[in-house]
């Protein structure tokens, strides 16, 4: 696990650095283990679309982080989908088992980690 704080944008940079240095170490690019099915570990698609971008509030497994309020939360969209599943429920006279579990299941998984945030 990777612990800092750093306090400029030299110091930023350097992490970055030897974060990628660090996955690259564990997790060693084809060219270098020989196989030819592997990706690289380090993924150059989610690096242009900025997830890789160091930030106080964060996306992480559908879940928004934010370090300075140190809350978890489901992201707008997010709520609103499960609101509309649960008024969609709702407003039945009845409504199918699989239905009713799917929409069970979703705020399970939900409700596990915004118990524990």
């Amino acid at each position: 696990m990777l612990a800092a704080q750093p306090k400029s944008a030299k110091d930023l940079l350097e992490l970055s650095q030897v974060a990628i240095h660090a996955i690259y170490s564990l997790f060693p690019p084809q060219g270098l283990t020989g196989h030819m099915n592997g990706r690289d570990p380090v993924s150059e698609k989610k690096m242009r679309q900025e997830d890789g971008r160091w930030s106080t509030v964060k996306i992480i497994l559908n879940f928004l982080f934010d370090r300075h309020r140190q809350t978890v939360r489901l992201p707008s969209d997010k709520l609103e989908k499960y609101l509309e599943d649960l008024d969609r429920i709702l407003e039945k006279t009845w409504v199918l088992l699989q239905e009713f579990w799917e929409v069970v299941g979703k705020l399970r998984h939900e409700s596990a980690i915004l118990l524990l945030g």
